[in-house]
């Protein structure tokens, strides 16, 4: 791993603040931080990378959907964005052994929502104003593409203080699968 890789790793935490779940005191999302990994899959066999300003969000859902509708799995869509810290940390907790094996239950799809100026329609459509809301955001679909869970207010319970903690991510995959 490189050192610049693992600071950042280390830094996440400190990092998280940035985002929150709502942006900010305001509620505005605030470009402060960069963190990126790499595409984002659209199965959970694969590595779950962060968001990927080039990807096709529509045809992610769409794949992962139709691998939901064979194998039973529910889709779980991830909207945020490289530069946001709470988006890094999600993507970091989704690597933990603690994580994994319970997001392997689902098809992740990572949606790169921009400077909260992309796939906005989208998120919409599956029940998320992110613009209210803040990122990361989760939605979780059945198979059959149903909306069971949207928002991030789950993974932000007034204990945590506003942060993003492994284990709210734990608890959430546990109760959506």
């Amino acid at each position: 791993m490189s050192a610049v890789r693992l600071r950042l790793l280390l830094a996440m935490p400190l990092l998280a603040a940035a985002c929150g779940p709502a942006g900010g005191a305001d509620g505005v999302e605030r470009p402060e931080t960069v963190a990126t990994t790499g595409p984002a899959p659209a199965s959970p066999t694969k590595s779950p990378r962060a968001y990927d300003r080039k990807a096709d969000p529509r045809a992610e859902i769409a794949a992962a959907l139709a691998g939901a509708k064979a194998d039973g799995r529910p889709v779980l869509l991830d909207f945020g964005a490289g530069w946001c810290g709470e988006c890094a940390t999600l993507q970091y907790f989704f690597h933990l052994q603690t994580v994994r094996p319970l997001l392997d239950q689902y098809h992740l799809v990572s949606v790169d929502v921009g400077r909260i100026d992309r796939h906005l329609d989208l998120a919409r459509k599956y029940g998320v104003d992110l613009k209210r809301t803040g990122i990361p955001a989760l939605v979780v679909l059945s198979p059959e593409g149903e909306v069971r869970t949207a928002g991030n207010k789950s993974l932000y319970p007034a204990s945590a203080g506003d942060r993003l903690l492994s284990e709210n991510v734990v608890a959430f995959l546990r109760r959506w699968k």
